[in-house]
């Protein structure tokens, strides 16, 4: 039997979009967690916010109508729990000592690059000096090559 859209089975089918997020991550994130306290959910619109990447925020969170207060709360409750929780490093608190390891890393870099060209140089050097001794006549010298 069909049921008529004012009726109120239908209405409890309602989706409505309880957040947006600007990147697909934090919105799977949350979906999860929703998911996690038997809350259906989906997520929208991350393909286009991922081709189109400076959109508005339109990745979308969908959950029942009848299901958005509980969503709700557990969104507020995770969004106050990231503002609570500093990221993990930020590159302001460097001290000193983090500065300088890092120099000394960039530092370091360019050094195999010299030593193969100081090796690259010796090799050409062998090979002149090979042609030198064959132009000049001297080829029982370099039978042992």
């Amino acid at each position: 039997m069909k049921q008529q859209p004012g009726s109120e089975e239908t209405a409890d089918h309602d989706l409505i979009v309880v957040k947006y997020f600007f990147f697909e991550t934090r919105a799977r994130l949350y979906a999860a967690r929703l998911r996690q306290l038997d809350i259906p959910c989906f997520v929208s619109n991350s393909n286009t916010a991922t081709a189109i990447p400076f959109g508005g925020g339109g990745i979308g969170l969908h959950v029942r109508r009848t299901d958005a207060p509980r969503a709700l709360a557990l969104i507020h409750e995770m969004d106050r729990m990231q503002a609570d929780d500093p990221p993990a490093e930020d590159y302001r608190d460097a001290s000193r000592e983090d500065i300088e390891f890092l120099q000394a890393l960039d530092r370091g870099s360019t050094a195999p690059r010299s030593w193969w060209l100081w090796i690259l140089g010796l090799l050409i050097a062998l090979l002149l000096a090979r042609a030198l001794f064959r132009a000049l006549g001297l080829t029982p010298l370099l039978d042992s090559f």
